[in-house]
């Protein structure tokens, strides 16, 4: 199997069309529905997704504060995308003050994703 990626996507549909491809591309995919069992896969799964796709928005929160717990735990998450429907100039200022990789906004080209998510990969396996 590929390296994991982590999706965290509230939308039922996208969340499993985007898993359905990044498969196809030769990941493992780990498909959370929100942050709590984003934090179970993380936590108590001990999951280090190469590359994490994250909302902003989640029922239980804002997936911020997830990237935040895990940096000041030092686990190794990979690197974030954030990719967001509700993002605002603040969120992505702070995304990216988390050390997020990228912040775009939905909807978003697949090819311009592949390749985000592709520099992402690369920038972490170099970080490992």
């Amino acid at each position: 199997m590929g390296d994991a990626l982590l999706l965290i996507e509230d939308e039922a549909l996208l969340g499993t069309e985007l898993a359905r491809h990044f498969r196809r591309e030769g990941w493992e995919v780990v498909l959370a529905p929100d942050l709590a069992s984003a934090r179970r896969a993380l936590h108590d799964d001990e999951l280090a997704p190469l590359v994490v796709v994250s909302d902003m928005q989640l029922p239980d929160g804002n997936a911020l504060d997830l990237l935040n717990e895990v940096r000041d735990r030092r686990e190794g998450a990979g690197e974030w995308i954030f990719l967001t429907g509700y993002g605002s100039v603040a969120d992505s200022v702070r995304a990216l003050r988390l050390g997020a990789y990228d912040f775009l906004e939905k909807p978003c080209d697949q090819k311009r994703l592949d390749l985000i998510v592709a520099g992402a990969a690369r920038s972490a396996r170099a970080q490992r």
